[in-house]
Formats: structure tokens, sequence, C-alpha cells
């Protein structure tokens, strides 16, 4: 009785999980939205796209790409950037909010941006020195992460 009522308990919960798209995918560069393709074209012009996988989660699609320099990005279903990942070189700096070039130049001038992670209120970037720091949205300085 009590594995009966356990499975009518979490039966709801199995369903709506199982409904979810959580599945990626490999695509086409046809696939990518032209913002996305744009993006690689003016920032990583010496680099090959490698591999795409198209994410779904909870609604919300994303696309990773591995370019064959070694970079890895993230572009939102718009095309926007969500991160950029170029470990153990340096993100291009037209990408980087000046604001937060300027901090790093100034604190950090002997080290650089391997990556930067773009949310709605905030850029996490992380240093060739495997420092983490946080800024907001107009690219204050918060904490270190």
């Amino acid at each position: 009785m009590k594995k009966l009522f356990l499975f009518l308990m979490l039966l709801p919960a199995m369903t709506m999980l199982a409904s979810c798209d959580y599945h990626d995918k490999m695509v086409d560069v046809g696939d990518l939205p032209t913002k996305t393709t744009m993006f690689i074209a003016d920032y990583f012009p010496d680099c090959n796209i490698v591999a795409i996988d198209k994410d779904r989660e909870f609604g919300a699609v994303s696309y990773d790409v591995v370019l064959s320099c070694g970079v890895k990005l993230e572009f939102d279903s718009k095309g926007e950037w969500i991160e950029v990942d170029c470990s153990p070189k340096e993100v291009p700096n037209a990408i980087v909010p000046n604001k937060i070039l300027e901090y790093v130049s100034t604190k950090y001038g002997d080290n650089f941006i391997v990556k930067i992670e773009r949310k709605w209120s905030s850029y996490k970037v992380e240093l060739n020195n495997d420092i983490e720091l946080v800024f907001d949205k107009d690219g204050n300085f918060k904490y270190f992460d």
C-alpha cells in the first residue's frame, strides 16, 4: 500500500519531467540565428565551427558552439551571446563592455579576460589568473566570485 501511495504521489512529477524538452540536438550552421554567425565571423574570423549543440530547457533555446581554435560560445535563441570562453587565450576586447575593461586593466594590469558570461543583470568575467569578478549590468564591480 505504501508503494502504491508513493507511486501515485510521484506520478505527476515524473510526467512533468518526461514532458519537458531537456534533450540536446546537434544542428547545422544554417540552423543558427544570423546574428550568431555574424558574431563568429566578426570576432573569430580565423576559426571554423566544429560543433553546434542546440539546447532546450524549460522552453528556452540556446546554442553551444565550439570553434576550431578552441573557443566555446553560447548564444540565446535570438543570436545574442551569453558566454564567450577563450581560455587560455584572451577574449576579444570589443566584446567586453568598456567599463569592465577599464576596471580589469587598472586593477589587474598584467592579466586579461579569458571568459565572460552575460546574464540579465550582471556580467561575470574570469581572468587568466583564475580570479572571477562579477559586475552589474552597467559594468560596475560588485564582488569576487
